[in-house]
């Protein structure tokens, strides 16, 4: 399945999975599908713990319906987004896996665009600092730096840092 990250970097993004008891390791690269100024950052995900994952970060990652990324980006170069499309209508639930088994979750609704320059300006602030100016930041970032930070595979992720995200995206409700 096509899925797009919603934040832009000027290399793209590389999101790696170790292999777990859950899920076999993977590799994603979420690079422009063209050159064209704009254009989503996509990668194909096969492996279908990995689809959930990602998907569980909304701020960060989203489907992208077949051929839309491509119908994205017109011939001007400007990123078109498309309207939201009103929900669908509850369907019955389907019998099967137990309650609480993650594997049949519908993926969260698109986010907006992130920009990534914000999301690593976030990351790079101490304690001190985020706690001084966490008002000041649009709650998707905060929710994409949050994500971000509570996947580090490099060393073990900022608890108290965590904390202050957390607590003032709890105030906002």
């Amino acid at each position: 399945m096509k899925i797009q990250c919603l934040i832009r970097r000027a290399q793209g993004s590389q999101v790696s999975f170790d292999a777990n008891d859950k899920w076999p390791a993977g590799h994603y690269h979420f690079k422009p599908e063209s050159d064209a100024p704009g254009a989503p950052h996509v990668a194909e995900v096969t492996e279908e713990m990995h689809l959930h994952r990602l998907l569980s970060q909304p701020d960060v990652y989203r489907v992208v319906p077949d051929g839309q990324a491509k119908a994205d980006v017109p011939a001007s170069g400007g990123v078109v987004i498309p309207p939201k499309q009103p929900p669908a209508p509850p369907a019955a639930p389907p019998a099967g896996p137990p309650a609480g088994d993650t594997t049949t979750a519908p993926p969260p609704p698109p986010a907006a665009d992130v920009d990534a320059k914000v999301v690593d300006e976030i990351r790079d602030l101490t304690v001190r600092e985020l706690k001084a100016k966490v008002n000041t930041y649009d709650a998707a970032a905060l929710r994409a730096a949050l994500a971000i930070e509570r996947d580090r595979k490099d060393d073990k992720p900022r608890t108290s840092w965590i904390a202050v995200v957390e607590a003032h995206l709890g105030a906002e409700g």
